[in-house]
């Protein structure tokens, strides 16, 4: 199986031209979350909407085929949620929130194929025993909590940046991942923003679409192929 991956679009348009391409050359295609909060000039709110629609509707097309999680810099906008990041845009709320329920039903935490976890900053042993996460049936124990309990993934720990081993899959850093990931698993996340993508110690950061870089892994052969692709300048 081949599985295609995205770092954080964060409202930008440029997953477009990845995914049209590779749609036919791949099994899967899954979008890492951040969807929304541009920390770049130019991409406004309603850009973001725009590319996080877009995106869905792509899914609706292919609906066997595209896999969207959801990122930290989405969480805060789901109506349960009474905490903010940095980047929220509160003049925004109501408008961002309206599109993500609209299709709330297509958001998971996490898709797991084999070894592979995809998530958008990973799962670490001190979580999962904290949120009482089923080991045996993994996907589905996570995603299952966040539809019956969304808070529980709520932002946890003294270390502002988020680098401490009881942090959720939305929230948890490269370091405390690394410390106490769940064994004989390889971690594929975004969150942590990356020149390139980086490849260590089981856990593969791809937070490096500013760069244009991405990945596709090959669940039988276990080969990650690191791609780059040159984008256009945005106007």
């Amino acid at each position: 199986m081949k599985i295609l991956a995205l770092g954080d679009t964060h409202g930008r348009g440029t997953w477009y031209p990845i995914v049209t391409k590779y749609i036919d050359a791949v099994d899967k295609i899954v979008f890492i979350g951040d969807y929304f909060d541009s920390h770049e000039i130019g991409i406004s709110a309603a850009m973001q909407i725009y590319n996080f629609k877009k995106i869905m509707l792509f899914k609706k097309e292919y609906p066997d085929k595209i896999e969207t999680l959801i990122g930290n810099h989405d969480y805060h906008y789901f109506e349960e949620v009474d905490e903010t990041y940095s980047g929220y845009q509160s003049t925004a709320r109501w408008d961002i929130s309206a599109a993500i329920n609209e299709y709330r039903p297509d958001l998971k935490v996490c898709y797991i194929v084999g070894k592979y976890v995809f998530s958008h900053a990973g799962l670490t042993k001190t979580w999962c025993e904290k949120a009482n996460i089923n080991l045996e049936s993994l996907e589905q124990s996570v995603n299952d909590l966040f539809v019956y309990r969304p808070r529980a993934f709520r932002f946890s720990g003294h270390d502002v940046y988020g680098d401490n081993i009881t942090q959720g899959p939305f929230w948890v850093r490269p370091i405390s991942l690394k410390a106490d990931k769940l064994d004989n698993y390889t971690f594929i996340v975004g969150h942590t923003n990356q020149k390139e993508v980086k490849i260590k110690d089981n856990i593969v950061l791809i937070d490096a679409m500013e760069s244009g870089e991405f990945i596709i892994v090959d669940t039988e052969t276990d080969e990650i192929e690191i791609k780059k692709w040159k984008f256009k300048k945005e106007k």
